[in-house]
């Protein structure tokens, strides 16, 4: 059966150490505690005095000196980079990071951190997985990237951040805006939709005083329409954009061009969209402007069984939903693109109404007015 040996600790060796220095046998001191005669004459050395100096009160032994070669080494290390790094006073963590990656390899990880006062797993992390091609978060912006210009190329539009974040949970990719936004800074891309607006909660009272705009309600499509004109300067001269949407969905219908804002351009666009749905006891409504007030526009309406209703004299907000659908027109076709002429905006049109009634709307809590129609 083999001899089992007790486990000394650190104090307990320097205490067996010192008898033998004070003349006990080495084999006495081992056979009383159990310790193999080999492993005591290894603490000797280690702990024996290297200098007996009679001036000197504090001796140092072999362990100690070995110690603080290590730490005048480390701290020699330390001063050199210091000394390589100026003014490294006051600057925050990722600065730090940029003037330590020239240092990276060259010094050791920890002796290189512990100068900058940085954690080392933090920089590990940085030079890994934010830095270097291989790292994994490098690789997953980079994939982003690629779906974000896949996703721009497909639609023909450029995108904010928000709408991004829904295009790409409609392709079963979950991200956040935040993120996207860095995305879009690092590839240059900024939104047509460049204008940031603080909405801020209507007085209550201002609710109830537009009695028309809470009366424009709907539970089911082809219950409230709502239509308007707009104008656009392309190439020298002006243009007018006709649509006409539906309340419940802000599903686009029908949208035309035409050269002035006329009643024909109103009448003909309305009629593509009766075409299209052919909807019972329906409520228009739009702005107070000639070509809706005209005698033509409203027999033809009295002929369909349509009731119309007007937003109140200088309040457009009385048809929001319309003058959101503009802006957003405006923002993905006309600002953004260079048309060559009045009949390349004519063919976009179409593209355009596909695109509108595919892409999320917050007002629809993030679903098309196709999904939202087909989900009702």
């Amino acid at each position: 059966m083999s001899k089992r040996y007790k486990i000394i600790d650190e104090w307990k060796k320097r205490e067996l150490v010192s008898k033998y220095n004070s003349g006990t046998r080495a084999k006495d001191i081992c056979r009383q505690n159990n310790i193999p005669l080999s492993s005591f004459y290894s603490w000797v050395n280690k702990y024996k005095k290297i200098t007996k100096r009679k001036e000197s009160k504090n001796q140092i032994i072999a362990m100690d000196y070995v110690e603080l070669k290590r730490t005048c080494d480390r701290l020699a290390m330390e001063v050199e980079i210091l000394q390589s790094v100026i003014g490294n006073q006051n600057l925050k963590q990722i600065r730090k990071f940029e003037l330590m990656e020239p240092l990276y390899g060259k010094y050791p990880l920890r002796t290189l951190c512990n100068a900058m006062q940085v954690r080392h797993a933090s920089f590990y992390n940085h030079m890994v997985n934010n830095k270097n091609d291989h790292g994994w978060k490098y690789a997953y912006r980079e994939k982003m990237k690629n779906e974000i210009q896949k996703l721009m190329a497909e639609d023909g539009h450029i995108h904010g951040a928000t709408m991004i974040v829904d295009r790409l949970a409609q392709k079963g990719i979950k991200t956040s805006r935040r993120f996207v936004s860095e995305l879009l800074s690092e590839l240059g891309v900024r939104s047509a939709n460049s204008k940031r607006y603080e909405y801020k909660k209507r007085i209550q009272e201002l609710r109830k005083a537009n009695k028309v705009a809470t009366q424009l309600l709907a539970d089911a499509p082809n219950k409230v329409w709502l239509t308007d004109c707009t104008q656009c300067y392309i190439h020298d001269r002006d243009v007018w954009v006709c649509a006409v949407i539906d309340l419940y969905s802000r599903k686009l219908l029908a949208m035309r061009v035409g050269r002035n804002n006329s009643t024909r351009l109103t009448k003909s666009t309305l009629q593509e969209a009766i075409k299209a749905r052919k909807p019972q006891n329906l409520r228009l409504h739009s702005d107070q402007g000639a070509n809706y007030t005209s005698y033509r526009f409203n027999s033809f309406l009295k002929e369909n069984n349509i009731t119309h209703t007007y937003s109140r004299a200088g309040m457009p907000k009385d048809n929001a939903p319309m003058e959101s659908f503009f802006k957003t027109f405006k923002d993905a076709e006309i600002w953004s693109k260079d048309f060559p002429s009045y009949e390349g905006l004519k063919r976009r049109i179409n593209d355009f109404k596909s695109f509108y009634n595919s892409r999320p709307h917050l007002h629809l809590k993030h679903l098309s007015p196709d999904e939202y129609e087909n989900k009702s």
